[in-house]
């Protein structure tokens, strides 16, 4: 929880705890399958074309761009190295999207394409570049965050929350632990089973 890179790169002090990755993918409702001798999984195409599992799971992964890994409690976790730089690169724009599509004021929908990279933390006070410190702001809302009577941004539990001039938290970022958006996330879609 504390270094999730330590975890991912094996250098995490501590007990023999180990990490499984699981991927549920969906293969396509017309798509078959079927195991080769040797043990490994075939994948037949719309095309035709039969693809090992590897490389369906590679030419998936290749178009998808980027990979986030989200914490039920803390949100999304920053796998790539952080740099004192004061803007958000596009892997981190990319991670910050996982966590909220829209302006994270309460009541703003401004879509995350046209609003800004803010630091929850400010950059000025010590606030770090990294995705949980980050959340979008519209322009404007990005102006008013903090100014008295107006409300800031906070991050609660991994969650992104608007927080009023009287302490009063309204979550406006993704609920990494709601129940409804884990099952959606792990379910998968059975294969359709070895062609005939």
């Amino acid at each position: 929880k504390d270094d999730p890179q330590a975890w991912l790169k094996d250098t995490r002090s501590g007990g023999d705890a180990s990490i499984t990755t699981v991927l549920n993918m969906d293969i396509g409702d017309f798509a078959q399958w079927r195991m080769r001798e040797d043990g490994e999984v075939e994948v037949q195409l719309t095309n035709g074309e039969w693809l090992r599992g590897a490389e369906l799971i590679n030419r998936k992964l290749r178009a998808a761009g980027y990979i986030a890994l989200i914490s039920a409690t803390d949100g999304p976790v920053n796998l790539y190295p952080v740099k004192l730089e004061r803007h958000a690169n596009r892997e981190l724009r990319a991670l910050m999207s996982a966590d909220g599509a829209t302006c994270a004021w309460k009541g703003c929908n401004q879509p995350a394409d046209f609003s800004e990279a803010h630091h929850i933390q400010e950059w000025a006070k010590g606030g770090a570049t990294e995705v949980e410190n980050m959340c979008w702001l519209c322009t404007y809302h990005n102006r008013q965050n903090g100014r008295p009577n107006r409300g800031r941004m906070q991050r609660v539990g991994g969650q992104i929350m608007w927080q009023s001039p009287k302490g009063y938290l309204t979550p406006r970022g993704v609920k990494h632990t709601d129940p409804a958006r884990r099952h959606a996330r792990a379910a998968h879609i059975p294969a359709t089973g070895p062609p005939e």
